[in-house]
């Protein structure tokens, strides 16, 4: 039951990360509104807040875990929407460093499924509680705080299209959950707090979408395929996700300016030149669905709250207004999941006013951000073009981590224990455990079933 003074929250933004941060609110408040710029009502469509939402989406083995905690029918609402369930290291062929990795039942089980489908389902879950209001439409101007500053107390917003009907909500909390592009910063700022310290790793990444159809047979019979570029000559790679209605979302991408072009020819060109022909095999024998979107992704942006010396009562971030990763790895939404569970932990133990629960709250943040955030710059560091501060320890960690990736073309264990990693299930140490180490130094350990995609079939 909510605390008797936790009265109103106000999240900001209705993507996925202010979806799952205003369910966690719904059992800690009286009231929740949710205040989100686009339209979200209504019927179900793309919104101009998440550009990338056309694109190939994956909700990690740990995300999917805490989103189905939070919403125990979404998984079957999903697969009776068409969503396909699969193991990650049975059901994807996956391309890298010169060869395929192994196939075997991994256990890491994922749905997939469009961006659209999963955050309207969320939504609608969401929706329904019956604390929560969603105003739809609606942007928010800035904060409310006490005369001292030390504490924001809510609001300023309007509908849109009304800037003259300026409006205010009080609130106990108020959550930033707006994307990378948040004014978080600069209010606080104009309340005298510190802006935090940025971390940026710029690796130019595009990346251009088509949906096509799918058939039982597609990619010998796989569900979904990956093939990663090598560095550092290498920057274009692909994604193949099965989605909703019998169809397969193709994403093209590349770092540092080799994108995707979006013209028909020039779509196929970019999948021939590709260090394997199974993209291309697939999409160049039949006709695509929809027309190629593409989307630009400059930077990885992470604003370390968990080091300011002082905090706004009150006031959050999380989500992609946190920490921004790549998408190439697809780590944002299952992140922002881990965080509505750290937030959910931080409001069970904090005092009924919320004293000190920014401070809690960022620095276990920081804690679950640190090792997906090590993971995505330590790949995109691969390449010397990469704009971003190393670490000394840099090359090291990627030279083991090209061993681990190799083991996986033949080693079941190694890559069992990769995907882990990958899925955020255990922790990137799980790679240095003495078994997996010898494992991967060694190298003598017979190769089991890598191999071509079509062999599959056969």
């Amino acid at each position: 039951m909510p605390c008797k003074t936790r009265r109103h929250a106000v999240v900001l933004g209705g993507s996925i990360a202010g979806l799952l941060a205003t369910r966690v609110l719904s059992e800690h408040f009286e009231q929740i509104t949710l205040i989100e710029r686009d339209c979200i009502l209504g019927n179900a469509s793309h919104h101009k807040g998440v550009p990338q939402a056309r694109h190939v989406h994956v909700l990690l083995a740990r995300g999917l875990e805490i989103v189905t905690q939070l919403f125990p029918d979404l998984a079957d609402g999903l697969k009776a929407q068409g969503a396909t369930e699969l193991d990650f290291g049975a059901d994807v062929g996956w391309y890298q460093l010169g060869d395929y990795k192994c196939h075997f039942n991994s256990g890491i089980n994922v749905l997939c499924q469009s961006r659209l489908l999963l955050e309207t389902q969320i939504r609608q879950r969401v929706a329904a509680l019956m604390n929560v209001t969603i105003l739809s439409e609606y942007t928010t101007l800035g904060l409310k705080s006490t005369p001292d500053r030390k504490s924001i107390t809510g609001i300023t917003f309007h509908r849109n299209g009304a800037a003259e009907q300026n409006e205010s909500l009080d609130a106990d909390l108020v959550i930033d959950a707006m994307g990378r592009g948040s004014p978080s910063s600069q209010w606080l700022e104009a309340l005298g707090y510190e802006k935090p310290k940025v971390s940026q790793v710029t690796a130019e990444i595009g990346y251009t979408s088509r949906i096509y159809p799918r058939k039982p047979n597609d990619l010998g019979g796989l569900k979904g395929f990956i093939l990663s570029p090598t560095p550092p000559h290498e920057k274009r790679g692909g994604v193949v996700s099965p989605i909703e209605g019998d169809r397969w979302m193709v994403t093209l991408m590349g770092y540092l300016g080799e994108h995707a072009p979006t013209e028909e020819q020039g779509f196929l060109n970019f999948a021939q030149s590709l260090p394997t022909s199974d993209i291309y095999d697939l999409i160049s024998q039949t006709q695509a669905l929809s027309p190629p979107i593409p989307h630009r992704f400059r930077s990885s942006l992470r604003r370390h709250y968990e080091k300011l010396s002082r905090y706004a009562e009150g006031y959050l971030v999380l989500g992609d207004a946190l920490c921004s990763f790549n998408p190439i790895f697809g780590q944002g939404m299952s992140v922002a999941a881990i965080e509505a569970q750290v937030l959910d932990a931080c409001l069970k133990t904090s005092p009924e006013d919320l004293t000190d629960l920014p401070k809690h709250f960022f620095r276990k943040a920081a804690q679950v951000i640190n090792a997906p955030w090590q993971m995505v710059t330590g790949e995109d560091f691969r390449y010397p073009e990469v704009i971003g501060k190393r670490s000394l320890n840099i090359a090291a960690l990627n030279w083991y981590i090209s061993k681990v990736y190799r083991a996986t073309h033949r080693d079941t264990i190694v890559y069992g224990a990769f995907i882990q990693v990958m899925h955020l299930v255990r922790s990137p140490q799980a790679l240095f455990h003495p078994n997996i180490l010898l494992r991967v130094l060694k190298g003598s350990c017979p190769r089991s079933v890598g191999r071509q995609l079509e062999s599959k079939a056969s």
